[in-house]
């Protein structure tokens, strides 16, 4: 890896991170998709998003849970799986983590430095619409705040801009500490997870990854966006990915070959750490 900038380094231990998690979905029959960002960049870059520093899964929330039981023992030398079942975290998804590679973060109230990671988030069903989906609506939303509250000094980005006034006054009262004092984290993680599974993504018409930064912009009809899959261009490799690339990006990114502007390009807000 001479010659190569800290961050383009990143990115290729978390690509062998990613090949070790499609490696164990492959070997076990489970189903994977890339996600958010990594899938952006199959398609506009056939590879990473130059300035990205992170890679993103999402897998069914049946396969998921059998995903998290078998990865322990699967996977290779150096790395290892973060899940609330397995050890103390604040994310209520779930990471393979190399143990040998470190990220400072500066995205929360608390700067923290991290192990290279690759996100793992499950996908879950949710009503069609109507009232029902607004009902589930409204109990997404109140046990992600719960949760949320429950681990705000290590979770939530200060700095994100363009916030709606419901957020900003959530994050007033964030900032005092007082719900992260009272609420248990442990707790809260559990229920929130619970509760976004409570449909199943095999038996539902539409789905969505609300363990992800697009929360609702994430709902898609399921057979028409996410189907079997197909195969995407990424770093010179090729891996499965919702079947209708085009209706999912414009939902997610808008006009999506667009590059946004420099000052937007480091979203997590993290600095490789040297050795």
């Amino acid at each position: 890896m001479e010659g190569m900038t800290p961050l383009r380094k990143v990115q290729l231990m978390e690509l062998d991170i990613f090949n070790e998690i499609v490696r164990i979905c492959d070997k076990y029959m489970l189903t994977y998709y890339i996600s958010g960002g990594t899938y952006l960049g199959a398609v506009r870059h056939k590879g990473f998003i130059p300035w990205d520093d992170d890679m993103d899964v999402a897998i069914p929330r049946s396969d998921y849970k059998k995903f998290l039981k078998i990865a322990p023992k699967e996977l290779q030398k150096d790395l290892y799986l973060v899940h609330y079942s397995v050890c103390k975290t604040n994310l209520q998804h779930a990471q393979i983590c190399n143990r040998t590679k470190h990220l400072r973060e500066k995205n929360s109230m608390v700067e923290k430095v991290v192990d290279v990671f690759v996100d793992i988030f499950p996908l879950d069903g949710i009503p069609s619409g109507g009232l029902k989906q607004k009902l589930h609506k409204a109990g997404l939303l109140y046990y992600r705040m719960m949760y949320v509250y429950s681990v705000f000094d290590e979770y939530v980005s200060i700095n994100k801009p363009n916030r709606p006034l419901h957020e900003k006054i959530l994050l007033v009262i964030g900032k005092t500490g007082i719900p992260q004092k009272v609420l248990n984290r442990e707790k809260r993680i559990r229920k929130f997870d619970n509760f976004v599974a409570k449909y199943d993504f095999y038996k539902s018409d539409y789905v969505l990854n609300f363990s992800g930064r697009y929360k609702f912009k994430s709902i898609f009809d399921r057979k028409k966006v996410y189907a079997d899959g197909r195969m995407y261009e990424f770093e010179g490799e090729m891996f499965n990915g919702p079947y209708d690339y085009d209706f999912y990006l414009k939902q997610i990114y808008g006009d999506y070959m667009k590059l946004p502007p420099e000052d937007q390009r480091n979203w997590h807000e993290s600095e490789v750490i040297e050795d």
